[in-house]
């Protein structure tokens, strides 16, 4: 244990009380070395890990409703190399009216997301994370927090692994549908 303690007297040429004449200021820091418990490669990566956000809108061809879905992300660096991880993804649909009704007679028929992370990972094998996250017609706005295994199958950016969120919202006017459909992957290969 290494100690430091610094000392001050306090100055005689003050009038102040006598019990107080031979006071000490006194400040004490003790550092100890403990072990470092776990694995120190562990340590390392959450020093190394940087997080961001990626955010990603789009409109049906009639512009009865926009679409955007924003995903963040933890980067980390495993033997040199960069592997991405998803933490969240939050998605809303902008559109007159109010719930499944969009004005105009147009209507939301489907509205569902997928959040997944798919790829080689730090051990060298491929893996698969994901969720469809299935939503009621009138629902405008969610949020997905991914699940706290997903930690450990961060992908690397190579080839044609993926990272990210997608968002799909069927609309109807009458007996016409069209599909609205938004890719937000965070390396950018995979987006619609």
């Amino acid at each position: 244990m290494f100690s430091k303690t610094e000392t001050a007297t306090a100055t005689k040429n003050r009038t102040i009380p006598a019990e107080a004449g031979n006071v000490v200021n006194k400040i004490q820091t003790n550092v100890e070395l403990v072990s470092i418990n776990g694995k120190i490669n562990d340590l390392l990566e959450a020093i190394s890990a940087n997080g961001g956000s990626l955010e990603r809108s789009k409109s049906d061809g009639s512009y009865s409703a926009t679409i955007t879905t924003k995903v963040y992300y933890t980067e980390y660096e495993y033997n040199g190399r960069q592997y991405y991880g998803v933490d969240k993804a939050i998605g809303y649909l902008d559109g007159d009216g109010t719930g499944a009704y969009l004005g105009s007679n147009v209507y939301i028929v489907d509205n569902y997301a997928t959040i997944g992370q798919e790829g080689y990972v730090p051990n060298g094998t491929v893996h698969s994370s994901s969720h469809t996250y299935n939503l009621s017609n009138s629902t405008r706005n969610w949020t997905y927090n991914t699940p706290s295994s997903w930690e450990n199958y961060p992908v690397a950016d190579s080839g044609s692994n993926y990272a990210g969120a997608n968002y799909f919202v069927t609309l109807q006017r009458g007996s016409e549908s069209w599909d609205l459909k938004l890719s937000n992957d965070i390396f950018g290969r995979n987006n619609f």
